[in-house]
């Protein structure tokens, strides 16, 4: 699983830039081998942006070009460009102009601004199922005294066999997956959901946690650094080990919709911290400036730095969470109930959804300290796991229904 946590893909379209040229030399094709004039009569222009990925129009047709840096125009008629970034999702128009001049080559960097006016389209709300009297089973207590006004429950409890706490997610819709135009094919389409509470643990299980259920396990180590500390989370672990752990504490696996709803939140997030793009310091743990230092072969985010190679103790991240669950990215990617589909299902809207009712793989969600691009950053990213798969960058967390 460690080449699919730092692959190369990428999601299309965070922001769309308009060249529009006038004055000498104009032209209303896109440059391409075909029609490209000599290099001394041509220039280039260099456009970096962050967000990474362009999608630009030159006088007409669009050119695609995708890049983590940069994207380079080619054979560009001398003359003065006008870039413009059209308003998308939460991001801001902005605007500039530049010169290209024969034989040489021009940069501009654009920077989209977040629009503080953006909100997320909704669609009609699913009623909720009115509230009854809901009870904690037995092996679980109340931490603290503050309750969930409709449902009468405790906001935090504790799975009293193992000190677990977890967070109560409360009832309601949220909108589910990529929208068109943006992600991988399996996720979409996007889709609202709606889901009765639950709970979710705050942090992932911990080796400390599994040696309970299995005293002698061993996360073992990368490259010489431990992932066996009692408080690091517990990884090299299959699906079928995280489902009877959960099974003998009173717990469960979080379904895909539980475990999104509680990293994207109401308000349609595309990191667990909101819409910006590189992570904020102390986001989550990822493959950073400290695991590039310390093993061969890794190469981290840009200007990012956790400072932990490896695993880092469970709860140490993620304060930004729309819920106060921690290390929902980063750390470790973590094992949902359900059987893996290639696409939703499309229903819309679905309530409690659990996936399919057959299939040979199941689903992780979430980043881990592997992940070093934001594709596999994003909420939304889903990755196909076989239940024998073991990863040094894959655990779990438990949740707890509630049954009314």
């Amino acid at each position: 699983m460690k080449n699919r946590m730092t692959g190369n893909g990428y999601f299309p379209a965070l922001l769309l830039v308009a060249l529009a040229l006038w004055g000498w030399g104009c032209t209303t094709n896109a440059p391409t081998a075909g029609n490209r004039s000599s290099p001394s009569t041509t220039g280039k222009l260099i456009i970096t942006s962050e967000p990474p990925v362009l999608a630009v129009t030159v006088t007409g047709p669009k050119y695609w070009r995708a890049s983590t840096t940069r994207m380079e125009l080619a054979g560009l008629a001398p003359g003065e460009y006008r870039l413009q970034s059209a308003p998308l999702d939460e991001f801001a128009p902005t605007e500039t102009t530049v010169t290209v001049r024969a034989g040489e080559t021009a940069t501009v960097h654009l920077t989209p601004q977040v629009n503080p006016a953006w909100k997320p389209s909704t669609p009609p709300a699913v009623p909720a199922a009115p509230a009854t009297g809901a009870r904690l089973p037995a092996g679980f207590s109340a931490v603290g005294t503050a309750t969930d006004p409709a449902s009468g429950l405790p906001m935090r409890i504790r799975c009293d066999k193992i000190a677990y706490e977890l967070v109560l997610i409360p009832a309601g819709e949220f909108t589910m997956g990529s929208p068109d135009g943006e992600g991988m094919d399996e996720e979409h389409p996007q889709h609202r959901v709606h889901l009765d509470a639950y709970y979710l643990g705050v942090t992932e299980v911990s080796n400390g946690q599994f040696r309970q259920f299995r005293p002698e396990y061993n996360s073992c180590d990368f490259d010489g650094k431990t992932l066996n500390a009692d408080n690091q989370p517990v990884v090299e672990v299959t699906w079928k080990d995280a489902e009877s752990f959960c099974v003998w504490a009173g717990l469960v696996l979080p379904t895909e919709a539980q475990w999104e709803k509680a990293a994207r939140g109401g308000d349609g997030r595309k990191f667990p911290w909101g819409p910006l793009w590189p992570p904020p310091r102390g986001s989550g743990n990822y493959q950073d400036a400290t695991t590039e230092r310390t093993l061969v072969g890794f190469s981290g985010i840009p200007n990012y730095d956790d400072g932990y190679a490896v695993t880092s103790p469970v709860g140490t991240f993620g304060t930004d969470a729309p819920y106060g669950t921690r290390d929902l990215s980063g750390n470790v990617s973590e094992y949902c109930a359900d059987r893996y589909a290639d696409k939703y299902s499309g229903r819309a809207p679905e309530r409690n959804p659990t996936g399919p009712a057959s299939g040979p793989d199941r689903v992780a969600r979430g980043a881990s300290w592997y992940s070093n691009d934001l594709v596999d950053i994003r909420v939304a990213h889903r990755v196909k796991v076989a239940e024998t798969t073991q990863d040094s960058g894959t655990g779990f967390r438990g949740a707890l229904v509630v049954s009314r």
